[in-house]
């Protein structure tokens, strides 16, 4: 199956060629905006730096998972790390943004602000013990290295209030309270005259808007690297705010490390306080039973008992300390107290992957809760969800206590049923041996406690002493690019909107505009001929009054389009002997008569005989001045008044062109038309062999229809430009109505740059458009006499 219906590009490129100029606008004007909007906007750079997340943790080698604390949270947990409101309000303290400073130049002859950040040649100290109005935006002109002049700009305007004030002094007013201080030596060439703008932003809302401009995602999923950018108006802020909130990301990292590794020395120092005391005390007491009792060792089955007791004790003593640890987690769960104080119970060598995973979740929430209170309420529904989960991780850490505790209590136990049995076959052996393994054993437990706790404590100073980051910056921060305006980008588009903006507003004119501008429009809407394309005629000034114009010109286009249309009229009716071509239009004001007229005048041209009849007897037109009179017309004759030879006038010496003028105007106009005496007269004219008759139009009344039935060929004018989309609506409808058989399109007026929207090639062969180009060049057309005739 083959597409008849192919994209005709040679056609849509002469539909938008006329436009050219429309498209040259809107490109100029687009890409002139572009210009402004690319010259006018301040600048956006981008800072960017990479950072390496450990998944794992760096543990201390001598307490493991210690560095940890309750475990190593995952990546993309430390993208909300890196991401709150207490991480970038840290660093905003650090960097004193909470001033913004501006210079004010002009570019194209417009003011533009530009940030300066720390290059600004003052500073401002707000006092933020008292309250303060923030975001408003004050301007100073520096005059010399002591004083300037300030002024509070409300929207673009200032206020008109401009105060001569002193660097120094402190600045009250309403909803202010600063000073100004110079930060540079001051430098008249410089400084001198220059403006500047500062803003005092509101802290508890900086980190807030900071936090829009940051982007913190990873560099790839096998990978467990994040790029942190940020976007600023300043390229030294973006770097400083991206490098100092790495910092304090490592530094918060590291602080709570060290702040875990602390709480573990503290409690292993709490133990040991006590446990030195009973060590001191049992071996006081050790000394003093073998110096009453003469007795340095006891028997070789004493011995090992004792040795095996100590063992046991030593046991006990560990899971009792265990026991403490699981009770102390037990308190913060019914205390609702915040696990970030919790050291890691891999301290006390509880290697339970469970409870580390239930304490870091729980030291997580409490963080991300105590980060989003800085900025919300606990009545928010983010918060409330948070709570709910902490409440959720709560409730399975007491199920996992519970449970340890149970195991703890059997292996107490166990070792109970264990030292209990010792001590039986103890009680057997001779009283002083018992007493001294009893006082041994007290001596033996608090000493291999304390050891085990020296031990701990050892680890965790060493631990404390050799802390490091577990993140490493892999790249420091640095400046990656201006990421707005994006000049060649914005030209692109702005040629772009440029170029679409016509082809849209002529479519969209093609589709609203429902006068008909193309011969296009007419072969699809009503499928017969365009027999001519009469182009504009510029002196003529009334259509309804033209006279004939092809008396007076010899070489020019309208007459070539006449000849044309001649012709084609010939072929399209070449076997009839007399010619009886009825000339009509929908409307007035379409150059019917004009064309009727002048047709005539063509078929006078070959010597033909011919004889014009103006039908319209309703609105006559005063077509000739001089000879012919309008009282003696085709209304008189068709009342019977007047005879033919008293209707028929020859126009001046043309002898072969006759005609028939309209008459007085009757009441009776389309009865007349239709008359026996109409069909007589038509019969008496069979000596000319061409008759053409100027009817009314068609679209107003229905004189014409009853001569359209009689015509042999019907030729029915459209003005371009003038005429509607529904005229050829009605047209077909009335030559389905009439069954007319040889119907002819003509299209009059059409002005010269519109021959390139589908009308040049309907009689353009062989001429241009332009006056002067005549088809024929090398013969003069001789010039006939005639009657005066109205332009």
């Amino acid at each position: 199956m083959e597409f008849e219906d192919k994209i005709d590009i040679k056609k849509i490129f002469l539909k938008y060629i006329p436009w050219w100029y429309i498209f040259l606008i809107s490109i100029a004007l687009a890409v002139g905006a572009a210009y402004v909007f690319n010259t006018l906007s301040e600048p956006v750079y981008s800072a960017k730096t990479t950072l390496l997340i450990r998944e794992d943790g760096m543990a201390s080698p001598l307490i493991p998972n210690l560095g940890g604390g309750i475990g190593r949270e995952r990546w993309h947990n430390e993208i909300a790390i890196l991401t709150s409101h207490t991480l970038m309000d840290k660093a905003l303290q650090y960097m004193k943004a909470d001033v913004s400073y501006y210079e004010i130049e002009r570019i194209l002859g417009l003011p533009r602000s530009r940030e300066i950040y720390m290059d600004a040649p003052f500073r401002v100290k707000w006092d933020n013990n008292q309250t303060q109005s923030f975001e408003k935006r004050f301007r100073i002109t520096i005059l010399s290295k002591s004083s300037c002049t300030l002024e509070e700009i409300n929207g673009t305007k200032g206020s008109g209030d401009n105060q001569l004030v002193q660097f120094g002094d402190h600045l009250e007013g309403q909803g202010h309270s600063f000073s100004l201080e110079l930060a540079v030596p001051f430098d008249k060439e410089q400084h001198a005259d220059k403006v500047y703008e500062f803003v005092v932003h509101n802290p508890h809302d900086l980190a807030r808007r900071y936090l829009r401009n940051i982007n913190v995602e990873p560099m790839g999923r096998e990978y467990s690297v994040l790029e942190i950018s940020f976007k600023a108006t300043n390229r030294r802020r973006a770097v400083d705010l991206v490098a100092n909130l790495t910092d304090m990301y490592i530094q918060q990292h590291l602080a709570d490390k060290n702040h875990m590794a602390q709480n573990t020395i503290n409690f292993v120092d709490d133990q040991l306080t006590e446990v030195s005391e009973n060590l001191r005390d049992t071996e006081l007491n050790l000394q003093q039973f073998r110096q009453r009792h003469q007795i340095m060792e006891v028997g070789p089955v004493a011995t090992r008992l004792s040795q095996e007791l100590s063992q046991l004790d030593q046991q006990k003593n560990i899971e009792q300390l265990k026991r403490q640890y699981y009770d102390l987690l037990m308190e913060y769960v019914h205390d609702d107290r915040d696990f970030a104080e919790v050291f890691g119970p891999s301290t006390l060598g509880i290697d339970d992957p469970l409870l580390n995973s239930v304490l870091m979740d729980l030291n997580n929430l409490h963080n991300e809760r105590a980060r989003m209170l800085l900025s919300t309420t606990s009545s928010t529904p983010s918060v409330q969800a948070i709570d709910q989960n902490i409440r959720h991780s709560k409730a399975n850490l007491k199920e996992n206590l519970e449970s340890m505790k149970a195991a703890n209590d059997i292996i107490l136990n166990d070792l109970n049923q264990r030292i209990n049995r010792i001590e039986q076959t103890i009680n057997q052996l001779p009283q002083t041996e018992r007493e001294l393994i009893n006082i041994q054993r007290m001596f033996n437990l608090s000493e291999a406690t304390y050891n085990f706790l020296q031990e701990k404590r050892a680890e965790a100073g060493i631990g404390l002493a050799s802390m490091i980051p577990d993140h490493k910056i892999i790249d420091p921060a640095h400046p990656d690019g201006t990421v707005a305006p994006r000049k060649s980008l914005n030209y692109t588009l702005a040629f772009g909107i440029g170029m679409i903006i016509p082809f849209i507003f002529i479519g969209m004119h093609g589709v609203f505009y429902t006068r008909i501008i193309d011969m296009e429009e007419v072969s699809r809407i009503v499928d017969y001929p365009v027999v001519g394309l009469i182009p504009h005629y510029p002196r003529i000034k009334n259509l309804e009054d033209p006279g004939i114009i092809l008396f007076d010109e010899t070489r020019s286009p309208i007459i070539e389009s006449f000849r044309s249309m001649r012709s084609n009229l010939m072929i399209l009716a070449p076997k009839t002997k007399s010619k009886l071509i009825v000339v009509t239009s929908t409307r007035e004001k379409e150059g019917k008569s004009f064309t009727a007229l002048n047709l005539a005048g063509s078929f006078d041209l070959l010597n033909r005989k011919t004889i014009f009849i103006e039908a319209d007897m309703r609105k006559p037109s005063a077509l000739f001045n001089g000879d012919i009179s309008n009282n003696k017309g085709l209304s008189g004759y068709l009342a019977g008044k007047l005879n033919t030879e008293d209707i028929i006038s020859q126009i001046g010496k043309n002898e072969n062109l006759h005609f028939i003028s309209s008459g007085k105007i009757p009441h009776n106009a389309s009865e007349l038309l239709e008359s026996e005496a109409m069909d007589r007269l038509l019969e008496r004219l069979q000596e000319f062999e061409y008759i053409i008759i100027d009817t009314p139009p068609v679209g107003l009344v229905s004189d014409a229809k009853f001569l359209l039935t009689k015509a042999d060929i019907v030729l029915y004018v459209l003005r371009h430009g003038y005429s509607q989309h529904s005229d050829l609506d009605f047209l077909r409808k009335l030559i389905k109505s009439a069954n007319l058989q040889k119907v002819a399109l003509v299209i009059n007026n059409i002005k010269s740059k519109s021959s390139r929207k589908g009308y040049g090639y309907g009689y353009g062969y062989g001429y241009g458009l332009g006056y002067g180009i005549g088809y024929g060049e090398d013969k003069k057309l001789p010039k006939k006499k005639h009657v005066n005739t109205k332009l």
